[in-house]
């Protein structure tokens, strides 16, 4: 059984760029040394005061300086990219969707543009999600997980009942420069959602340390889509190498960093 832990990041309407991650955890593999390297990461970096019942928030973590006496910027950010090198040092995949605030939305809506484009994250997230433990098995099933947030339980059921299944023909697609080179297409689209159990379950995030993990991962994106400080070298603790930028220009995408 797969876990896929979501979280989000840029949801609000100021924002750029709404980015959802999936992190796709082996329960029986990877669970538990993922937990153990996230406390291990948390005894090492966190100073001994702040550690007692200590919660990882990526934004303050990178961003709160209430603590600067005794937490400087840069200890921050080795705790910042320890947490971040967890996936690539267990082979977890991620799973992104990330949509642009410019991007489209229907004009017969109920919903703000910002909620629209975030319930589409979430989708395109998951859907990429499914057909990685798809392809990984025909028998292989996954549940997902979410931070408990007010309405935010809304979108995501709404978006396990969506169909964005688009055709992969030019209007609905943008080349990577890969495949400009070689004149080979190799985007596919992701088939239905067929391999989650029930719908999205939702914890606390003090409940689910890979809910830590996943919004450190959320935060990695989000500063790099909206070329703010450290993005890159978020890129490059969380991945390994840095990303394409010309291959994630187009109003919204959706892809499975595999180990």
């Amino acid at each position: 059984m797969y876990l896929i832990y979501v979280d989000e990041a840029g949801i609000s309407a100021k924002e750029p760029v709404t980015v959802v991650v999936g992190l796709i955890v082996d329960s029986e593999s990877q669970w538990l040394p993922a937990k153990s390297m996230l406390a291990d990461a948390f005894n090492a970096r966190v100073p001994e005061e702040l550690r007692e019942n200590f919660l990882f928030h990526a934004k303050d973590v990178y961003s709160n300086r209430s603590h600067d006496e005794i937490w400087t910027r840069r200890e921050r950010m080795q705790l910042m990219n320890d947490v971040l090198g967890i996936p690539r040092a267990l082979k977890i995949p991620i799973a992104l969707g990330r949509v642009l605030r410019s991007s489209e939305t229907p004009l017969q809506n109920k919903v703000r543009p910002e909620e629209y484009q975030h319930i589409d994250a979430f989708h395109y997230c998951i859907e990429r999600a499914n057909k990685w433990v798809r392809e990984v098995s025909a028998k292989s099933l996954a549940a997902i997980i979410a931070e408990d947030v007010g309405k935010k339980k809304e979108y995501m059921r709404r978006a396990m009942k969506a169909t964005c299944d688009l055709p992969l023909t030019p209007e609905y697609m943008r080349l990577t420069d890969q495949e400009r080179r070689t004149g080979q297409i190799t985007q596919t689209n992701a088939g239905p959602i067929d391999r989650i159990i029930d719908t999205a379950h939702f914890v606390k995030k003090d409940e689910a340390p890979m809910l830590q993990l996943a919004d450190a991962c959320a935060f990695a994106f989000r500063r790099y889509f909206s070329e703010q400080q450290d993005g890159e070298s978020m890129i490059k603790a969380m991945l390994g190498s840095p990303l394409n930028w010309n291959d994630y220009q187009g109003p919204a995408s959706s892809v499975v960093f595999k180990p």
